[in-house]
């Protein structure tokens, strides 16, 4: 069984690998799969960077709603006091509203802490163009993009390409080659040698 190098793409059979060479292909497999490995941990950055920036997104967007959650039952407070005021509402509705605030401002400062350390988190990824780490406003909160239509078509060759292209996936391929070059070169550890001698004499 023949195995290949994309690197020299040369042919050898098993009959052909001794110790040195097997050796050389080792370290030729053991150069290429460098290259996978450092778009793998780009890929990684680059994944955990896209987590951060959409649950920074995320929790801006709950602060925003929770704010406007708070000022509809401060505003409805206002029409209550003046409704019991005149006695058409009974003071219990009053305390009710106000619990009611106390609870939503407890729901408002958890949503600040959570966007402060989404924010905190974001900034590991962060860089100004001077490369210093800097921390996104609080009060610039961003929306969510409009959703985008996907094709069918496109959605299948997305994933073919995507598949193609992983990196963890070549390194793999490369991992099997250099996994062959040790099958090889124990499967001729277990063949018989031959030893020759020439003797001369006159």
């Amino acid at each position: 069984t023949p195995l290949y190098s994309s690197a020299a793409s040369d042919v050898y059979k098993r009959q052909e690998i001794d110790s040195r060479r097997a050796d050389l292909w080792r370290a030729t497999y053991d150069q290429q799969i460098a290259d996978p490995a450092i778009r793998m941990s780009l890929v990684a950055f680059s994944r955990d960077a896209g987590l951060a920036y959409w649950k920074w997104v995320a929790a801006g967007q709950k602060y925003e709603l929770g704010k406007q959650w708070l000022n509809l039952a401060a505003g409805r407070n206002a029409q209550i006091e003046r409704k019991v005021e005149l006695g058409e509402l009974a003071d219990p509705d009053l305390t009710d509203n106000r619990r009611a605030i106390a609870k939503r401002q407890a729901k408002l400062a958890d949503s600040l802490r959570v966007l402060q350390q989404s924010a905190a988190k974001l900034s590991l990824f962060l860089r100004d163009d001077n490369g210093t780490p800097f921390t996104p406003d609080l009060e610039n909160v961003v929306s969510f993009p409009p959703l985008l239509d996907i094709s069918r078509e496109n959605f299948e060759q997305d994933i073919a390409r995507a598949q193609q292209n992983r990196p963890d996936l070549q390194a793999l391929a490369i991992q099997l080659k250099r996994l062959r070059v040790d099958y090889a070169e124990a499967y001729n550890m277990t063949r018989p040698g031959l030893d020759a001698q020439l003797v001369g004499s006159q």
